[in-house]
């Protein structure tokens, strides 16, 4: 009986051939997906940083071109003051008799982009000098806080205003800083006319009201009599 013999088959050389193969194909697969990988983080990174420009880009006045933009110089400024004492009801009145400081900027359509004056206050006139040396030492502290400063954040229908002599007012709403303190105005109104000095210059006249505890100021009082929480200001100014 004889058994068959199965010649053998030399595998090692097709062996290590395929699996050369398989290491290039899956080399080349790896190399494709890393690349992938990488690209996609770089363009987020990109992408961010294009979304950060534009969130910290300037706004403002530093945003508008100079040609778009006019610059009002504030001069000739009057601040007076009005109030009612209690419990008698007297009407107790007083204006500042240093000139006013400042600017208004505002763009071609109106809107305010910059507005800073400042007002003097170590020389308020009330009508009786010992209550004059009351209200600024004891009440508004001129001596660490001699000026309170007003910032106009929005003027309503002043294109009209300046335009036409409008003979109605229009609001506006400011910021104003007292004695250290800030406080928001938003009850204001104003008007402007035409200046009596010259052709080329306005007048506007404001109206608005604050609360004496929202600058962290006491009613003042003097010989029995104490002025009510709210005080009434007109601030005057021309500008050109």
């Amino acid at each position: 009986m004889f058994h068959s013999v199965q010649k053998p088959v030399n595998i090692s050389h097709k062996g290590l051939y395929m699996g050369l193969i398989y290491k290039i194909q899956f080399a080349s697969i790896f190399f494709i997906l890393s690349s992938l990988s990488f690209a996609n983080p770089q363009t987020n990174k990109k992408s961010k940083t294009k979304s950060q420009e534009v969130v910290s880009s300037p706004s403002g006045a530093s945003s508008v071109n100079d040609e778009d933009k006019k610059i009002y110089k504030i001069k000739n400024c009057k601040v007076e003051f009005s109030t009612i004492g209690s419990p008698t009801l007297i009407k107790i009145t007083g204006k500042s008799n240093k000139n006013c400081e400042g600017s208004i900027t505002l763009s071609k359509e109106g809107n305010v982009l910059q507005s800073e004056f400042k007002m003097n206050l170590s020389d308020i006139e009330t009508g009786i000098p010992l209550r004059n040396r009351h209200l600024r030492e004891n009440y508004l502290n001129t001596e660490k806080f001699p000026e309170a400063t007003l910032k106009i954040i929005s003027l309503q229908d002043f294109k009209n205003q300046i335009s036409n002599n409008a003979k109605v007012k229009s609001a506006f709403a400011a910021d104003l800083t007292l004695k250290g303190k800030s406080s928001h105005i938003q009850d204001g109104q104003y008007q402007i006319h035409s200046s009596k000095n010259s052709s080329k210059e306005w007048m506007l006249e404001s109206e608005f009201s604050i609360d004496l505890p929202h600058y962290d100021i006491e009613r003042p009082a003097f010989m029995g009599v104490k002025i009510v929480d709210k005080v009434n200001l007109t601030v005057k100014f021309e500008f050109e």
